[in-house]
């Protein structure tokens, strides 16, 4: 790693433009993952900010993803990799603060995921089907359990769409999917746990994996899009105030 030098800050904005700068320094690749941003000392004369101000720049960065703090002789502010968990926990927090309902939910996924698993069916490999096609048969098996386990069936047939969204090869799919995803798993208790219903569900995976392997984007999208809309209204039949709930994290 190149030495890095940062500026002093205008007295007007001077957290923010700190913050900024150490940012853009992560995100421009100046600062790789697993560099040591200089030590306090440094940084306090290179930014011309006081003590408490760079430790408020520093907690903020911890608390968005860029920075791990280390306590200890070889300690100090590490840079994290950027990635999908970083960016899922501050697509979550919106859901917490933005009073997003059930409904913005399912309505979201009604749009959204058939487009993704055409793109998907365009630039997934056989193997990463054959993939699709191993976790699905893992979901299966929980079926076979005394008495069937529905509960982490739908948790593992949830990952299946967000695997079609890494699949996309669209890196906000793959962000904005496994964050709702991740709430998909807090009101599952809703879907149905008929065995035969799960059955049902497996038989579609099968089909859209078929449709995947001969490479038919817009039979896959149809298929998708069928299948969300169809468990979609458990939520609402289950819960008939569904615009009034909002998503607790």
């Amino acid at each position: 790693m190149s030495e890095i030098k940062f500026s002093a800050v205008k007295s007007q904005r001077v957290f923010q433009s700190a913050l900024e700068q150490i940012e853009d320094a992560i995100l421009n690749g100046s600062l790789n993952p697993g560099d040591k941003l200089p030590n306090e000392r440094k940084l306090i004369e290179d930014l011309s900010i006081s003590r408490p101000t760079l430790r408020e720049v520093l907690r903020v960065l911890e608390q968005k993803g860029f920075i791990e703090i280390k306590i200890g002789a070889k300690g100090g502010a590490f840079v994290k990799k950027i990635g999908v968990q970083q960016a899922s926990d501050g697509l979550n927090i919106l859901f917490k603060h933005g009073k997003i309902s059930l409904r913005h939910l399912y309505e979201f996924r009604e749009g959204t995921e058939g487009a993704v698993a055409a793109l998907a069916t365009e630039r997934a490999s056989a193997k990463d089907i054959d993939q699709l096609e191993a976790d699905l048969k893992k979901a299966q098996q929980l079926l076979e359990k005394n008495p069937p386990d529905h509960i982490k069936f739908w948790e593992a047939e949830s990952l299946l769409h967000v695997m079609m969204a890494k699949l996309s090869d669209n890196i906000i799919y793959e962000w904005v999917l496994s964050a709702v995803h991740t709430k998909v798993h807090s009101y599952v208790q809703f879907l149905p746990d008929a065995v035969e219903d799960l059955k049902n569900t497996v038989n579609e995976w099968e089909r859209i994996f078929y449709w995947m392997r001969q490479g038919e984007a817009s039979k896959v999208r149809t298929l998708i899009s069928a299948h969300v809309c169809h468990f979609n209204p458990y939520i609402g039949e289950n819960k008939p105030d569904v615009d009034d709930i909002l998503i607790e994290l």
